[in-house]
């Protein structure tokens, strides 16, 4: 059987990069499964992953139609698809850099099988994310995309809001025309529960907690007292991980003494202050 990895980068920018690398290489081990990489290429490719082809995007100092349509990856992908063949696409995260133009492409190869994880929300929300200046929103979660033009939450400002909400409409239409092909993979209970009410719920296959390579404990340690607990973070250091949150929790609660954070990112400084 023959499986196709799809995702924006071959190096661990995050970590939906992370687990298309780690799960890339661990199917790679088992014999009655062929695995190729499907991404955009960087001086900081794992030379372990065996990318199937070298894509090199045109990249514009102004908003450009990339983030909607990008006709090389087009042209590029289908070729892909010829040459290697596959019975199952997994689809990671694409939009944004080999853009929507990989489910066009896929309009022409019926008989290929496609299975998607949701990494985050790009299927309810143009942004990614269930947050707006850091609080719960929904605006857009049954389809309704207007609200990020209206409310600019691209950060880059409104020419770009309006790249998203059309990128959201493509997406959403091509899916249409795939006849519900993809099924979708959600990464937590949360998850599917948002994508269920979105109108999703002929395309989930159930919910699966990312994989990892790291060794887990089935039976985890039982804590003896609740009494000056260290809570630890690992990741990355960004507003968006909900990082601000750790802090006010260890102010109002007598539980946690400690707080512990293990990683880097762009809020370091931020976030030291």
């Amino acid at each position: 059987m023959k499986v196709l990895h799809v995702n924006n980068y071959s190096f661990s920018k995050g970590g939906s990069d992370k687990y298309f690398i780690t799960i890339s290489k661990y199917l790679d081990k088992y014999k009655n499964l062929k695995i190729k990489s499907y991404s955009l290429l960087s001086s900081d490719d794992d030379s372990s992953i065996k990318n199937l082809c070298n894509i090199k995007l045109k990249r514009l100092n102004k908003f450009s139609i990339k983030l909607i349509f990008d006709i090389y990856v087009f042209y590029d992908f289908i070729k892909a698809l010829r040459n290697y063949k596959p019975d199952i696409i997994h689809l990671h995260i694409y939009y944004g850099q080999l853009t929507s133009s990989i489910l066009f492409a896929l309009l022409f190869f019926k008989k290929i099988k496609i299975i998607q994880t949701s990494h985050e929300y790009k299927l309810i929300c143009p942004i990614q994310s269930v947050l707006k200046n850091g609080k719960y929103c929904q605006k857009c979660r049954y389809g309704n995309y207007f609200g990020v033009i209206y409310n600019q939450c691209n950060p880059k400002g409104l020419i770009n809001s309006i790249g998203l909400f059309i990128d959201n409409y493509i997406d959403f239409f091509l899916r249409f025309f795939l006849n519900k092909r993809i099924k979708i993979l959600a990464v937590s209970n949360f998850q599917k529960n948002i994508l269920f009410k979105r109108g999703l719920k002929d395309n989930l296959i159930g919910e699966n907690v990312l994989f990892s390579d790291f060794d887990i404990n089935s039976k985890p340690n039982k804590i003896r007292s609740l009494k000056n607990l260290s809570l630890i973070y690992v990741g990355r250091i960004e507003k968006f991980k909900g990082i601000y949150i750790l802090p006010k929790l260890l102010l109002e609660t007598s539980i946690i003494k400690k707080l512990i954070i293990i990683g880097d990112g762009s809020e370091m400084d931020n976030f030291i202050k």
